[in-house]
Parts: C-alpha cells; sequence; structure tokens
C-alpha cells in the first residue's frame, strides 16, 4: 500500500494469443501501459506500479500479431482501513500509558499532543500497532491526537484523552508554618490511590525523609528528627502511567543553624591592586559575591575566613550582595564597595594658545592621572580632589582631543575627553642669540649657538658677509632654540638670528659676536722624513709643525715656486705628499700664513735620494781647511753605491789615511783625528764594485796651531 504495488497473477489468454497489453491510470493521474508476453500454455503475470489508495480498474486486451482477439478489465482494491486508538493504563504504576489500534498493515502511526508528536510506530502485517506515551508529569487529562500516515499523508486520525488522574497536592502543613525544636512533623494531602510517595528536602531527592504509600483517601504521616532550621520540603509522587507530580511546603522560614556570613570591603594603597571582599562565614560554605545580577566571582569558606579580590566595577559606591551556600541553604549578607570619583576634565576649552596648555579637572584623590593628546603623555597625581598637567599642543588649525585617563583605587580605570584647538593668538617675544655665553668658539669643532624667541617661530641663522642662511631651527614650547655647525678656523663672526612666527610676522636679533679661542702662534719646522731621504718615483711624505690652522707653503731652494700646500690641524701638524727626485737633493723650507695673517719660515731641511748613485764628491770639509790636532774632523761626500773610498798621502808612499764605504743611498761618511804640527796633503781615490777608480786631489788639512 506504502509503495502503491500489486501483482496480476494466474492470467490466461485465448489460444493463439502472442501478447497481452495491460494498462490503467497511476495516482500521479498519469496513464501506464505494459506489453506482456503468454506462455506457450496461455498464462501470464504483470507487476503494476503507481497506483491510488482504493480501487483502480485495469484494462486486458490480448493479441495474436497484431489483431486483438480478446478484452477484459481486472479491479485492484489497495483499500486503506480505518483507525482505531485506545488507551491503557496498568495497574503498575512504573510502567507508562499505551495507546493501542488497528490501521492499514505497515503504515505509519504517529502520535501528537497539540502540534508536537510525542511517539511514532509501524503497523504489523496484521494492522496492529502499540504506543508507549511518556507521562506529561501533570495532573489530569491528556490529550492525544493518533495520526496514519501513508504516503506522507494523513489517512485517517482518532483523538484519544489519557487521564492521569490529580496530581499529588499538601494540605498540612501550611506554607511557611514553625514547628518548636525537636516537634514532629505531621505530612498530609491528597494523592491517587496506589501513588507511591517520597518527601524530601528541596534538592536532596536522593534523601528521603520519608517514603509511603497514597492510599484511598490520600496520604499521611509524621517526620521525626528534624533539625531548628529552614526547611523546603517536596512531596513527590508516582501515579498510573508513571506519571511524576509533586508538591512543596516552607517550615521554619529563616531559621538556620548555618554561621551568618559576614563582609567588608578593602582597598590597597597600591592602586593598581584590586579591591578585596572579605569576611567570616560557615566553615565549607561557598560564597557568591554579586553587583546587582552580575556575579563577581565566588570563594570557599577556610577556618572560619574568606576573601575574594574582585574587578573594578565602576565609580561611586556599589552595594555587594554576599550569598553563602552550600551548609544549609542560602544565607545572606551586604557589603558597600565605594571605589571613589571617575576623572572628569573641567579645562580648557574652545581655542587655546599654542605652546603650554594647563589641563584641569577633578578626579579621586591620590589616583593618578595621565593626559594624552599633547606632544607626549603627562602624569600627575589628584590631590584634594582636583589635578593639573602641564601639556604641550603645538599650533594647528585642526581640533586636538585631550583625554585624561585616571587609575585609581581597586585597579578602576575612569577617562575623560574634551576638545581644543591651538590657534589661538601669540604674545610676540623678541628673537635674541644668549649662547655661547663665553662669545668664542673652538676652531673647526661643532659650536652650540642657542638663543630664545617666539614658541614655535622658525629661526634663520646668518653671518656679517652675506644674506646666506648658515643654520635653521624651530623654537620649542618656551620659545628656546638651538644650532649646531662649526665654525673657524680663525674668523670672528657677527651673527644675526632672523625668527619669523606663526602668524607669518618676523623680527631680527641683535648682532652677536663669536670670536677663536686663543691660539698661540708658533713657529713652523720641517721635522720629517726622519732620515732626510727620499726614494725616487714614489710618494713622499714631509711632516711637521705649526701655529695651529695655519696655511704652509712648501718651496725648494732653485726658485719661489710653492711645491706643496696644507694647513695645520688643531695641534699645529701637517704634512704634504708629493715625489722627488730622481737624484736631486733637496733643500726644502716651509712658509706658515698664520691665522693671524702673520708670516715666519722654517728651518732648511736636506732631503736626499736614496737608492740611487751619486758623482764621487767631498762635501765636507772643504778642500782647504783648518783642524784642531786631536780632535776628530766628519768627512762627508757622495759616490757610487757599495763603492770603497780611500783617503791617501802622495807624500807618504800613498799611506792610507782612512778607508769607507758609500751606502745605499750614495752617501758616505767617516770621522778621523789628525796628528799636532802636521800639514796633509791628501788624495780621495773611489774603488767601485765593477770599473775604473776616480778621485779628488788638492785636499790640504792644516793643524790650526
Amino acid at each position: 500500500m506504502e509503495a502503491g504495488t500489486a501483482k496480476l497473477v494466474d492470467g490466461v489468454a485465448p489460444e493463439g494469443t502472442d501478447y497481452v497489453v495491460v494498462s490503467w491510470t497511476a495516482a500521479d493521474g498519469t496513464t501506464r501501459t505494459k506489453t506482456v508476453p503468454v506462455k506457450e500454455d496461455g498464462t501470464w503475470s504483470r507487476d503494476l506500479d503507481g497506483l491510488a489508495l482504493g480501487k483502480t480498474t485495469v484494462h486486458l486486451e490480448a493479441f495474436s500479431g497484431d489483431e486483438s482477439v480478446a478484452e477484459s478489465e481486472v479491479e485492484v482494491d489497495l483499500a486503506v482501513s480505518d483507525l482505531t486508538a485506545t488507551g491503557e493504563f496498568s495497574a503498575d504504576v512504573d510502567e507508562v500509558a499505551h495507546i493501542t489500534g488497528t490501521a492499514s498493515p505497515n503504515t505509519s502511526i504517529v502520535a501528537f499532543h497539540g502540534d508536537r508528536p510525542i511517539q511514532t510506530t509501524m503497523t504489523d502485517a496484521e494492522g496492529k500497532y502499540s504506543l508507549a506515551i511518556n507521562p506529561p508529569n501533570i495532573g489530569g487529562p491528556y490529550d492525544v491526537r493518533v495520526e496514519q500516515h501513508i504516503r506522507g499523508e494523513v489517512a485517517s486520525m482518532s483523538d484519544v484523552q489519557l487521564d492521569y488522574g490529580a496530581g499529588v497536592s499538601i494540605s498540612s502543613p501550611s506554607n511557611e508554618d514553625t514547628l518548636d525544636p525537636d516537634e514532629a512533623l505531621a505530612v498530609r494531602g491528597q494523592a491517587q490511590a496506589g501513588t507511591k510517595l517520597k518527601i524530601f528536602e528541596a534538592g536532596k531527592p536522593d534523601q528521603p525523609l520519608k517514603e509511603l504509600v497514597a492510599g484511598t483517601n490520600g496520604y499521611a504521616t509524621v517526620i521525626q528528627g528534624l533539625e531548628d532550621r529552614e526547611y523546603k520540603l517536596v512531596v513527590q509522587g508516582v501515579s498510573k502511567g508513571y506519571n511524576v507530580t509533586s508538591a512543596e511546603v516552607t517550615i521554619n522560614p529563616g531559621k538556620s543553624t548555618v554561621k551568618q556570613p559576614t563582609a567588608q570591603v578593602g582597598f590597597d594603597a597600591d592602586v593598581t591592586q584590586k579591591a578585596v571582599v572579605s569576611g567570616e562565614g560557615a566553615e565549607g560554605a561557598t560564597i557568591t559575591v554579586k553587583d546587582g545580577a552580575k556575579t563577581l566571582g565566588t570563594a570557599s569558606v577556610a577556618d572560619g575566613k574568606w576573601s575574594l579580590p574582585i574587578d573594578p566595577i565602576g565609580p561611586g559606591q556599589h552595594t555587594l550582595t554576599v550569598e553563602q551556600t552550600g551548609i544549609d541553604g542560602t544565607q545572606t549578607t551586604t557589603a558597600v564597595a565605594d571605589f571613589g570619583d571617575a576623572v572628569e576634565i573641567s579645562g580648557p576649552t574652545g581655542t587655546v594658545t599654542p605652546g603650554v596648555v594647563s589641563v584641569t579637572g577633578t578626579g579621586q584623590d591620590g589616583a593618578t592621572v595621565t593626559v594624552t593628546g599633547g606632544a607626549e603623555p603627562v602624569t600627575t597625581r589628584v590631590e584634594d580632589g582636583t589635578f593639573s598637567a602641564e601639556i604641550e599642543l603645538a599650533p594647528s588649525d585642526s581640533a586636538k582631543t585631550l583625554t585624561a585617563q585616571q587609575r585609581s583605587k581597586g585597579n578602576l580605570s575612569t577617562s575623560d575627553s574634551i576638545t581644543v584647538t591651538p590657534n589661538g593668538a601669540q604674545t610676540p617675544q623678541a628673537v635674541d642669540i644668549t649662547e655661547p655665553s663665553s662669545h668664542t668658539y673652538k676652531p673647526n669643532h661643532e659650536t652650540t649657538v642657542k638663543g630664545t624667541a617666539t614658541p614655535y617661530a622658525k629661526i634663520e641663522l646668518r653671518f656679517q658677509w652675506n644674506d646666506t642662511v648658515y643654520g635653521t631651527a624651530k623654537a620649542d614650547k618656551n620659545g628656546d632654540w638651538s644650532i649646531n655647525r662649526a665654525f673657524g678656523p680663525a674668523s670672528t663672526y657677527e651673527l644675526t638670528a632672523t625668527q619669523t612666527r606663526v602668524d607669518g610676522t618676523t623680527s631680527a636679533s641683535t648682532r652677536f659676536t663669536l670670536a677663536p679661542e686663543d691660539l698661540t702662534n708658533k713657529e713652523v719646522v720641517i721635522a720629517g722624513p726622519a732620515d732626510h731621504h727620499y726614494t725616487p718615483g714614489e710618494q713622499t711624505r714631509v711632516t711637521g709643525t705649526a701655529t695651529p690652522y695655519a696655511k704652509i707653503e712648501l718651496r725648494f731652494q732653485w726658485n719661489d715656486t710653492v711645491y706643496g700646500r696644507a694647513t695645520a690641524d688643531a695641534n699645529g701638524n701637517w704634512n704634504i705628499i708629493r715625489s722627488y727626485g730622481p737624484t736631486a737633493t733637496y733643500e726644502l723650507t716651509a712658509t706658515q700664513i698664520r691665522p693671524d695673517d702673520s708670516r715666519s719660515l722654517s728651518n732648511t731641511f736636506t732631503l736626499a735620494p736614496t737608492g740611487v748613485d751619486l758623482p764621487f764628491s767631498l762635501t765636507t770639509p772643504a778642500k782647504e781647511s783648518t783642524f784642531e790636532p786631536g780632535t776628530d774632523v766628519r768627512f762627508t761626500g757622495t759616490g757610487t753605491r757599495g763603492a770603497t773610498v780611500t783617503a791617501i798621502a802622495p807624500a807618504w808612499n800613498n799611506n792610507t789615511i782612512f778607508q769607507t764605504k758609500v751606502d745605499e743611498s750614495g752617501h758616505w761618511e767617516i770621522r778621523r783625528s789628525f796628528a799636532p804640527g802636521i800639514t796633509y796633503d791628501l788624495t780621495l781615490v773611489q774603488q767601485p764594485a765593477d770599473g775604473d777608480p776616480t778621485s779628488i786631489t788638492g785636499i790640504r788639512l792644516t793643524p790650526s796651531s
């Protein structure tokens, strides 16, 4: 029936029939046609589908080839059985009620209470069904509608009323009756006969004070041993259909043997610490602290005491409710938490003058207040209920939001904001240069020039020689400004500062003289290279000292041409690098032009080549010279590197007087003393390692006395 199917069986066709055409109208209104072949014995069968509920006429037509030889009709009936439903209760109150009945076989049965489905099942092959109905747990009639569903639609229905009878009630004691200590409690009431009853304290159903079964006149019992405290008693009954109903009554309202809780609120001197609610209570109890309907936290009573840090809950006074539970009922008390005043800004308002602005307001004594919105945050403290903070506001035509954030006792944070525009008129201030107060600078070192002007004015620094800007700055909130730069090395400056105020007006300072620190004039000296030699074709560094910052000019012995320039540093040191050579011996002089324009000339510094052969010569003594008997005479000269230089006396059979070698720089030197009373006529002979000897004659040394 649910699928809408049937089967034609035991079909017989006339002799000679080849096939049978079966046709019917389906449930969806369409005509369905099927061709069924006929067996040799003339029998045939066919499955039908899509059948509507109720009766359907099926047309049969037999064919031999293309010729119809017979027709017939058969009626198929998918009959829907009417739904029956009956409610039943078991004698055992622990059994739920049942609804039983009949309907079409193998169809869906659904029970409803109102529009809510409460149970479903299927009919068996005989059309029987049974529904177990969960109890409503209320007394009185309970209406159930039972529906037979076929193909998703209601085929038939029936209404059943299950009467669960009266629920449990309490007639004695009256609500909020009071018992004397140790007095027994008589409990009476109404319930259906056979109802299983259990009397217990609310919240403790597993700890019954009494269990009994109701009789035909209800129930009555006595409970002994109750404590002298408040009880909320529940009488719960299980009646037919496992229907559970109950009634409640309170006795000894407000009585308790439990210690009442106490509570107070404390604040730490450190405002970043939370407020603490604390007090005493019943050992092992749970304390719940509430601010109105909001629970702030819970704590346990240990050693008779409890404590609970709470998050800040806003400025002002709050009456907190403290509930004690877990021992016997609920005990309550209250405590006041005073978080003090919130922060509030009282000024400034509207338009303010750029610079240092005073933000004032009120707050909680001892709290810290941080004001933001200026150049940087400023923190102050509330004293006698007020605060004041000096903040910087740079010039602007845009509104600025100033916010005061207060951190007060109990770690409470409150804030307030105002809007101001820092474009008010300024009082013009003159621009002045005030430092360095010594009016001196250290040449070629950074010097700080300071001054004052109208706050936030733009500053330009100029010297006396032209209109060039040699430094810029911006005055701060107090009108102070500074410019760092180097001066020197020796000029005396006349400084002028020009300010351009926020409103576009300008003014200039008086001139400020800045002179170099005292310099001591020194002589110029050529000091290096220490060996007085140069290597031809390579760079040679000539070094020396002079007056600090003096300009140095290097010249050679042959003319007045400047062959190198330098400037002495702060310590007076200078150097000039250049190449020399290839064979000349230089006589160097250095001229210094001091910062005060005075001049001086250095010592003459001999610079000879190294690594080259020089002509054989006698530099000292002169060919005709005298000597001091017994005192060394210094002989020097030049020659071929590595050659032997020998002094001989021709008049004395060419006796050797002295002998030496030419060094790698092409120079030679020897010292020797001579006897008194003798005039020496000498010849110098140079003998290279390879090559012919050369000589210098006509050398006469005469004793001076």
